[in-house]
């Protein structure tokens, strides 16, 4: 009876959890494995499997240690002449520098092969980016753009950090793999209501490990004449 009262307990840990208040742009100080550069305005997170985010004004670059020869970047930045301010959108989507397609609806999201992600949040699939949310194990933490890039929540806790990516819808999410021959860069999963996952695995984009310069582009975006 004990060890069935234990587990029925496990299974119900998190059920009780309250999400933290967002969209305060009250900062916090980062923890774990995300540091702030201040001369350079420079946010950079390494994942517990070997990731690597870095998060300038202009860019998202998406990197691992296991593959030097990789960077995904997801870049772009729009003036809004309301505010006559620079927001930025990270719309467009390289491999190594080849640019491989746009976002395709509000939320993009990349997942790492250890499982850690990193999660943009929008409007619409060409609007300022909202939001970015990390998560990684127990730690998550959320960057508010809208209040230039303020981190409001910073937080080793596995509950809350479940909650809040159970509640983050992940819109278009993709992964990437390191082969016997080079890297796979695919897209998964299409979430667009949080729970409700549509599976649908394609290419995007390949590198070989013996062709450092090839880039092989395996998507055609209609949006775009040059993919």
């Amino acid at each position: 009876m004990m060890l069935s009262f234990a587990a029925c307990k496990k299974e119900n840990l998190c059920s009780d959890t309250t999400l933290p208040v967002l969209g305060t742009c009250v900062a916090v100080a980062p923890h774990g494995n995300l540091t702030y550069n201040s001369a350079t305005q420079t946010y950079t997170y390494k994942t517990k499997g070997g990731g690597t985010i870095v998060w300038t004004t202009q860019q998202i670059r998406i990197m691992h240690d296991n593959y030097s020869n990789f960077k995904y970047e997801l870049w772009g930045q729009k003036l809004d002449s309301a505010s006559n301010s620079v927001h930025g959108i990270y719309v467009y989507e390289n491999l190594n520098g080849k640019h491989i397609k746009n976002r395709i609806g509000s939320n993009r999201t990349i997942v790492f092969p250890d499982g850690a992600k990193v999660t943009l949040a929008a409007n619409s699939d060409s609007s300022r980016v909202l939001s970015v949310s990390i998560y990684d194990g127990a730690d998550s933490y959320r960057f508010n753009t809208t209040c230039n890039k303020t981190l409001e929540h910073s937080l080793a806790d596995e509950c809350i950090t479940q909650a809040l990516d159970n509640a983050e819808p992940d819109g278009e999410a993709g992964s990437f793999e390191i082969t016997s021959t080079g890297l796979m860069f695919f897209n998964l999963y299409t979430e667009d209501t949080p729970g409700n996952k549509v599976e649908k695995r394609y290419n995007l984009g390949e590198l070989f490990l013996n062709e450092p310069n090839k880039i092989d582009d395996y998507y055609d975006d209609p949006r775009l004449g040059h993919t």
